[in-house]
């Protein structure tokens, strides 16, 4: 393992655990470090407040860590301003009595280690009920949020896989995405959001009172979502670690069985393992134990996601090889073969809301979309192509089935 990665690893584990227990390690060594390499991976991976956070501790003020610093501040500067947004927006739903739970973001930071500025996101997540679309949009749009395109009559059809939409606000420079499933069914749907807002907990944040998932069902959303994306930054496998810590003894049986009733119980054995294996997190011996009958599969799983999260990729190839990695890692994951079928053929078939944003037509005619949708994959698929093959970078096309 090069050192960069080991110390940002290192780092990233001691931001979850007790800071009183660091010592002055020996500054021999991190003068030879490849620190824009350090700077490079921590940025990309979201854990550059941990990695900053870690050498203050360690370091005497320098130039190296004057470097970190700047990017430190730049962050905390974006985290503070979209926390105090987030709280604006939790009072408004509250004034108009809308179940809206926060995830991600600000709240997990907080709740994991005690300080927004910790985190690295940029915008804001929160879980609705779908029936209360238009109440939460109409708030929204009166806090100044708007929608890129009118898609909501769109959005409300049960005929497009869909489970999010997104609202921003270019004053405050902010966006909201808004679930009402944790995942598009193609895949595991997960806790249904009904569940998850009467398990709700409680955040002092700013002063306010702030409802949170539940520590155990925000980490199968978590493993759930990551699956979907590819588990593409370390800073997600800090969030399994940090929630696993929290999680109640006695509901880690309620969560592998809800979990194995969603067919999503090999997504949450795999953030843990990942995060056992990368950031030493400590796990029940019942839980170890589902993780090592799933050793062929998992050993590697968790040696690529690894490979990946610390290897610099070819920006020319990036955009392809990444719709690939996203197609066809959940794969892996299914444990029924009939389920994987399923899935690959919805990945193909079943219109999204992005082929209606290619090509809008009235619902009366949505059947359509069984027609448009392979015509917008061809034309993605050779635009893509298309740019591979020319000169300069890439142009990154919205290629997303």
């Amino acid at each position: 393992m090069r050192p960069e990665v080991a110390l940002i690893l290192r780092a990233s584990a001691y931001a979850l655990g007790d800071y009183r227990r660091l010592q002055k390690g020996n500054e021999a060594n991190w003068r030879d470090l490849d620190w824009p390499k350090v700077r490079a991976l921590a940025l990309r991976n979201g854990v550059l407040p941990l990695v900053y956070s870690y050498f203050t501790e360690q370091l005497e003020p320098n130039e190296k860590l004057g470097e970190l610093e700047t990017l430190f501040r730049l962050n905390a500067v974006r985290s503070y301003h979209i926390t105090q947004e987030l709280v604006r927006l939790v009072e408004l739903f509250k004034e108009r009595q809308i179940p809206a739970i926060p995830f991600k973001g600000a709240t997990l930071a907080q709740q994991l280690y005690g300080n927004v500025a910790m985190g690295q996101f940029v915008d804001l997540d929160f879980f609705v009920k779908r029936e209360t679309l238009e109440d939460v949009a109409r708030t929204l749009a009166e806090a100044g949020y708007v929608t890129d395109f009118d898609s909501r009559y769109a959005v409300r059809s049960d005929f497009f896989n869909v489970c999010e939409t997104q609202f921003n606000n270019l004053k405050a420079r902010t966006v909201v995405d808004l679930h009402w499933k944790v995942v598009p069914d193609r895949l595991s749907p997960g806790p249904d959001v009904e569940s998850l807002i009467g398990r709700a907990q409680q955040l002092n944040l700013n002063d306010i009172t702030i409802p949170i998932l539940a520590p155990a069902d925000h980490l199968h959303v978590l493993c759930i979502q990551q699956c979907r994306d590819g588990w593409e930054k370390l800073s997600a496998i800090c969030a399994v670690a940090g929630l696993a810590r929290l999680v109640e003894e006695d509901d880690w049986e309620m969560l592998t069985e809800e979990a194995s009733r969603y067919g999503s119980l090999n997504m949450v054995l795999l953030g843990l393992a990942l995060a056992e294996c990368l950031l030493d997190l400590s796990l029940p011996d019942k839980i170890r134990q589902r993780i090592r009958k799933k050793n062929q599969l998992f050993s590697r799983l968790v040696r690529d996601i690894a490979n990946r999260l610390f290897t610099q990729t070819n920006a020319r190839l990036s955009a392809i090889s990444q719709w690939l990695q996203e197609v066809l890692f959940p794969v892996r994951l299914i444990e029924r073969r009939q389920d994987g079928i399923r899935y690959l053929l919805a990945r193909a078939l079943r219109p999204t809301i992005r082929d209606w944003v290619f090509l809008p037509m009235p619902e009366s005619l949505f059947l359509l979309y069984y027609l448009v949708r392979p015509l917008r994959l061809l034309v993605n698929g050779a635009g893509q192509l298309a740019g591979l093959f020319s000169d300069g970078t890439l142009k990154q096309l919205s290629y997303d089935p």
